[in-house]
């Protein structure tokens, strides 16, 4: 038996919070013959969602496609559970964060080596620019940095970008694009997070480590 999904996110409201949860509906019985009821509500989203982050000034929130039919992003309006964008890009894989001021968001380019940045005004996302992270490609086109989980620096002058396909962590000037450092990690780096202003933790699904640098 064959079970299709559509992409859904659910919203559950908390006392003080809303928590966002990433689920699918299966539109037929488990090979158990259970179905799934969902608990909250859902907004219908593209292909493969794979990451979702809650906008810095409240009521939205961006939500990463990853499939090989659609990638990109989607902005979801909180309150009327809407999509009320969605751009495109040549590739996307999960990575998404925006500054602390809350005026910039970066999303990972995939199979693109690039850092997608985003201008954030009045709850909308306008593409401003692409970092580079590698020309090269291999003998099929694939990329070789392949950018995945992604967080700005505390003073919103760098990018910390997990180049999964790299094994890597970059770090990449925001306005010049240029990479000022990089430093080697585990096997296919994903998750990248902060821990106070100044430790970054990266996760690599291809390894048992987690590496943890320090930047002053």
């Amino acid at each position: 038996m064959i079970s299709f999904c559509r992409s859904t996110l659910f919203l559950f409201a908390l006392p003080g919070a809303v928590v966002l949860a990433q689920t699918s509906v299966f539109t037929s019985p488990l090979p158990t013959g259970v179905h799934l009821d969902a608990v909250g509500d859902a907004v219908e989203l593209g292909s493969m969602p794979l990451n979702v982050v809650p906008a810095r000034s409240g009521g939205k929130a961006v939500v990463v496609l990853g499939a090989w039919r659609e990638q990109g992003i989607q902005v979801v309006d909180l309150k009327t559970r809407q999509v009320t964008q969605t751009l495109l890009q040549d590739g996307a894989f999960y990575g998404a964060a925006f500054s602390p001021d809350g005026n910039s968001l970066y999303v990972s380019g995939g199979n693109t080596d690039m850092v997608f940045v985003y201008s954030w005004k009045n709850s909308t996302a306008t593409l401003r620019n692409k970092l580079e992270l590698a020309k090269a490609k291999t003998p099929d086109g694939a990329g070789t940095s392949y950018p995945a989980g992604l967080l700005v620096a505390p003073n919103s002058k760098f990018v910390y970008v997990a180049e999964n396909v790299g094994n890597r962590l970059a770090v990449v000037d925001v306005v010049t694009g240029e990479i000022v450092q990089r430093f080697p990690t585990d096997r296919y780096p994903y998750g990248v997070i902060l821990c106070g202003d100044d430790h970054v933790f990266v996760s690599a699904w291809g390894g048992t480590t987690i590496s943890d640098f320090v930047f002053s």
